[in-house]
């Protein structure tokens, strides 16, 4: 059993497009699923990408117990139960000897 210490939300988008007289309709985002994780921070510093009127570059490893195969592009990441925030998934692998899923963002 994986000790958790965080999960992560994904979400779908709903809506979108145009109506009849052209104007664009607005997209719904919605929690898709939500899943408890380990949370493994491999760096957080303030000398990254531009975010929120500061430079950040952060990168984290998830692991998860999961009997399905699991995809995403983005999630929303809590450790502690505090957003630590939007990541796009740079890697999935699938650990079947463990049976654990290790995500990277």
């Amino acid at each position: 059993m994986i000790p958790y210490n965080g999960y992560f939300t994904t979400h779908s988008n709903s809506g979108g497009g145009f109506d009849d007289d052209g104007q664009p309709l607005e997209v719904t985002v919605s929690v898709a699923e939500t899943f408890n994780c380990n949370v493994r921070t491999v760096s957080n510093n303030k000398m990254g990408t531009y975010e929120d009127g500061k430079f950040v570059k952060s990168s984290f490893e998830i692991f998860i117990t999961l009997d399905k195969m699991f995809s995403a592009t983005e999630i929303e990441l809590f450790k502690n139960n505090v957003s630590v925030g939007k990541f796009p998934i740079q890697s999935i692998e699938h650990l079947q000897i463990v049976g654990r899923t290790k995500i990277i963002v």
